[in-house]
């Protein structure tokens, strides 16, 4: 499955809750990559809620550091909500992955390596 796009705006004041899995299909996870300031000389905190709960800082933005790498990946259960404090919105993007998809890369990627080790092996002890 390709990654799909993901983006939204979460102004101060007013939680952003995040999509779940609206594809239903299994193994399917949003991954949060980047936040920026809608404004750049505005300042905010964006945090993270999730299932109401415990809140935790993604980033925080300002007139010198306008932008931010998130690299958070949320499961659909985790009913997580954006939240923004300060003057200024911030705009996050993302995407949707498969889950495993990498693992399973590097698998295949190692299985390769062993295969060619092995070929050049029984080559040279003949």
């Amino acid at each position: 499955m390709p990654e799909h796009f993901f983006a939204c705006r979460v102004r101060p004041g007013s939680g952003l809750q995040l999509p779940s899995n609206s594809r239903r299909q299994l193994h399917v996870k949003l991954r949060l990559t980047h936040a920026a300031l809608s404004k750049p000389d505005s300042a905010a905190r964006l945090s993270i809620a999730l299932r109401g709960k415990r809140r935790w800082v993604l980033c925080t933005l300002g007139p010198r550091c306008e932008q931010s790498s998130v690299g958070l990946t949320i499961d659909e259960s985790d009913l997580a909500t954006l939240e923004v404090d300060g003057g200024g919105s911030v705009d996050v993007c993302g995407c949707w992955v498969k889950v495993g998809l990498q693992a399973n890369s590097e698998e295949e990627e190692e299985d390769g390596l062993q295969s060619e080790g092995e070929e050049s092996g029984g080559g040279s002890g003949k």
